[in-house]
Order: structure tokens, then sequence, then C-alpha cells
């Protein structure tokens, strides 16, 4: 149960649009959890970074949770400096290796 007063929510960003199917997956987890939450998506546009569009609509976040794949062999340190801006900025940051329905996706 949440503490009296506090706010959760989760914030998924997505690189474009998608289907009413796979927004009905990502609400299906949320009880999963066991955190009574808001949700809200937020879709990047072309011209944002996903850092940037993380920054802009989480700056009161206490905690981060970042999905992360699995890097491609040869991009681990390019991936490692993506990871590091993402997380860059919050308290506290948690990552978490994505896998079935949202893999590669941020949650």
């Amino acid at each position: 149960m949440p503490h009296p007063g506090l706010v959760e929510s989760i914030v998924s960003f997505w690189p474009n649009p998608v289907s009413p199917y796979e927004i009905q997956l990502l609400a299906a987890l949320i009880p999963k959890t066991r955190i009574q939450a808001e949700t809200e998506i937020i879709f990047k546009s072309p011209e944002q970074t996903f850092a940037e569009v993380m920054h802009a609509h989480t700056r009161e976040t206490d905690v981060a949770f970042l999905g992360m794949k699995d890097p491609q062999p040869g991009t681990e340190a390019e991936y490692a400096r993506f990871l590091n801006t993402l997380a860059s900025g919050f308290p506290s940051t948690i990552f978490v290796r994505n896998a079935g329905e949202f893999a590669g996706n941020l949650i």
C-alpha cells in the first residue's frame, strides 16, 4: 500500500506510436507489479533523444527504472555511454534487463 499522500506513477517512453494491443500489454503488467500506480505513455518525436524526453518528463523522479537490452557485440562501449546519459540527473537509477513483449523498449 502506498504511503499516504505519495503519488506513484509509471511512465513509459516509446520511439513511435504503438498499437492498442501493445498498450494493453503494458496495462496488464501494472497489476502484476503490485504497485498502485497511474500510467502514462509518452512518444518520442524524431527530433528528440530518449534522454531529452525522459529528463523533460521525469524531473521530480525519486527513482528511475530503466529497461535495458543486451547490446550487439562490438557496441558495448557505445551502449554503456547511452545508459550513462539516460541515468544522469536521477538520484537513483535501477537498470532492468528487458525481455518478452517489451524487449529493447524503454519502460
